[in-house]
């Protein structure tokens, strides 16, 4: 269990994704308390290297669920190959993500980009999350939101994109893809 206690203000340094890797990743619960985040910068790049950008980079739960809530990124630059997003880069199952925001710009030059969340694998609930940066992917899976979902049930409410958001196919202001066999989707925007 982590919890944030104060505003973080990370703009001189170069950021380096919490759970950065498939070996290295972050399952627990992590309570941003309502504080911000400011000057999130991660390195651009074209190869694996640069891949599970974010926040978080690749998060996978073990036994419990894991949670990431009340986070306020701010006046960020994430850049990244493939699994990019402004809170997570890549979730495999049982993720809840709530209360989040992020302003900036996000950007991949692969595919899988979103403003909350690049990439999620089953059972993926966000909820209250919007999104005010530019969302750039060079290739598919765009998303103001979520780059792709592919899950057998998901929550996904209240969540709402205002920044611009640009890509080469399946690009949307909201979720660039879904796949998906139950799902609820309400008051989204």
């Amino acid at each position: 269990y982590y919890e944030q206690t104060t505003n973080l203000n990370m703009s001189a340094y170069w950021w380096d994704a919490i759970g950065y890797s498939t070996s290295y990743y972050f399952c627990g619960y992590y309570d941003g308390g309502g504080y911000t985040i400011s000057g999130l910068y991660t390195e651009s790049g074209s190869s694996s290297t640069n891949s599970y950008q974010g926040l978080f980079g690749y998060v996978y739960p073990m036994a419990t669920e894991t949670i990431i809530c009340n986070i306020n990124i701010t006046n960020s630059d994430i850049q990244g190959y493939q699994y990019v997003g402004g809170v997570v880069g890549y979730a495999r199952s049982d993720l809840t993500i709530y209360n989040c925001s992020i302003s900036g710009s996000i950007s991949a030059t692969g595919d899988y980009v979103g403003g909350i969340i690049g990439y999620g694998l089953e059972y993926i609930f966000i909820h209250d999350c919007y999104n005010l940066s530019t969302i750039l992917g060079q290739n598919s899976n765009v998303g103001g939101i979520a780059g792709y979902l592919s899950t057998y049930e998901e929550q996904f409410y209240n969540c709402y994109n205002e920044g611009e958001v640009s890509g080469s196919q399946y690009v949307s202001g909201i979720i660039g893809w879904v796949s998906t066999r139950s799902s609820s989707f309400s008051t989204y925007y």
